[in-house]
């Protein structure tokens, strides 16, 4: 087995890889990703994402990719064949020159084999399971419920900052924020919000299907959801929260049943999002709801590790001298 730059890999073998993943997620998830696998694609060819193929007699029999930015490396994927060919992609990133510049690392992935969670607790991440839920709907146009305790309203993009801070404080010092916003900073709230309503990352945004609470000149919502398209007929729940003292009045359940019958009426035949299992009150709402589990993510994160080279040095000096251990 060979571990090669997957930057060298011929635009045929990337995309049928990406092809490949593409149908496994259709498959489990019915969630197609073509969009955001592009621009990865786009990025392989341009040499400015990074990852690596695991090759044995010709044939590729895994991958991974990633990037570095802000100083979080980011594991993008890790697929192999078996359990020793992802633990060597794992290997390779952690040693890429790349990564030198990162002080955490985090990954969050849909596994294709059980060894990815077993090659990430070999590395020493911090491991949270995150169940991807579905709700499927029926085939018919329903009306909006009536929804007490808010006055929800249709999203508008004048909303974005308001939500970019109600999203800050709805998880401040919230450890299940780290994979939004591995530091808790306005500015990665306002990036990954970004993402999600301008990027294809998470699917394709539906503003007629995202809620928020608050009047149109209310810069300070109380409550907000996010939903994007992951496949024509399947609405994803990107993003739901709740102020903190806007919480025990079922505001919640209020944007999730907008979000739903406005699912209904665009055609959807499921809605589906993520949860943190270890998110006891959102994963009580969604059982509630009737959401039933489809598969599973998985998020990892840890500290760059690091070691002092030579013993006995003062503390400022030992603080020069810190290098990755493994």
């Amino acid at each position: 087995m060979r571990i090669e730059d997957w930057r060298a890999v011929s635009p045929d073998e990337a995309h049928r890889l990406l092809e490949r993943e593409r149908q496994r997620w259709l498959s489990a998830l019915q969630w197609d990703p073509a969009d955001a696998w592009a621009v990865v694609e786009d990025a392989r060819r341009m040499g400015t994402v990074p990852g690596f193929v695991a090759r044995a007699g010709g044939r590729i029999i895994g991958w991974t990719f990633f990037i570095v930015y802000d100083g979080v490396l980011k594991i993008g994927a890790l697929e192999g064949d078996t359990a020793d060919v992802v633990r060597r992609l794992l290997e390779a990133v952690l040693d890429a020159p790349e990564t030198r510049f990162a002080s955490e690392y985090h990954s969050f992935l849909f596994p294709g084999h059980s060894s990815v969670e077993a090659a990430l607790a070999r590395r020493r991440f911090v491991l949270d399971r995150h169940a991807y839920l579905e709700l499927r709907l029926p085939p018919v146009v329903g009306a909006r419920p009536a929804l007490p305790d808010a006055a929800l309203r249709a999203w508008r993009p004048s909303d974005l900052p308001g939500l970019v801070r109600l999203f800050a404080r709805a998880y401040a010092g919230d450890e299940i924020a780290r994979c939004f916003a591995p530091h808790g900073r306005i500015d990665e709230w306002a990036g990954y919000v970004n993402q999600l309503v301008r990027g294809p990352a998470l699917g394709r945004f539906e503003p007629a299907c995202s809620w928020v609470s608050g009047s149109v000149r209310d810069a300070h919502p109380l409550g907000g959801l996010l939903a994007t398209w992951v496949s024509p007929t399947n609405l994803h729940v990107a993003q739901v929260a709740v102020d903190p003292g806007a919480r025990g009045q079922s505001l919640g359940r209020s944007l999730m049943d907008a979000a739903i019958a406005s699912a209904v009426s665009q055609g959807a035949a499921r809605v589906t999002l993520l949860v943190a299992r270890s998110n006891a009150a959102a994963v009580s709402l969604y059982r509630t709801l009737e959401f039933s589990e489809r598969a599973m993510f998985l998020f990892g994160w840890r500290q760059r590790p690091t070691r002092v080279l030579r013993a006995g040095l003062a503390p400022r000096a030992a603080t020069a001298v810190l290098q990755e251990a493994g």
